[in-house]
């Protein structure tokens, strides 16, 4: 069984699905997989960067195989925001 997630984002919006995947590939790199419930099955892909004063860095993207789009998680004064960009441009890992 798959561990559920409910990730808010603000007042309320929030995505909630299930971990589907986590990879631990370094020390300070760790990779998560969510299937979102609320948003018909998309993949929320996580990667989450441990600083080296114990803070994180987080990256990210949402990705539904039905959209053209792509939403990309941003940080810019250290606030995270999505940005809507087309598929067409998403270079796969």
């Amino acid at each position: 069984m798959a561990d559920a997630v409910t990730i808010q984002l603000s007042g309320d919006i929030s995505l909630n699905g299930e971990v589907t995947d986590r990879v631990q590939q370094t020390d300070s790199v760790t990779t998560l997989n969510l299937r979102l419930a609320n948003y018909d099955g998309a993949l929320l892909n996580l990667t989450l960067l441990t600083q080296p004063d114990n803070t994180y860095r987080i990256s990210g993207r949402i990705i539904h195989p039905q959209s053209g789009d792509i939403l990309l998680l941003k940080q810019e004064n250290n606030r995270y925001f999505l940005v809507k960009e087309s598929r067409k441009f998403l270079m796969t890992e």
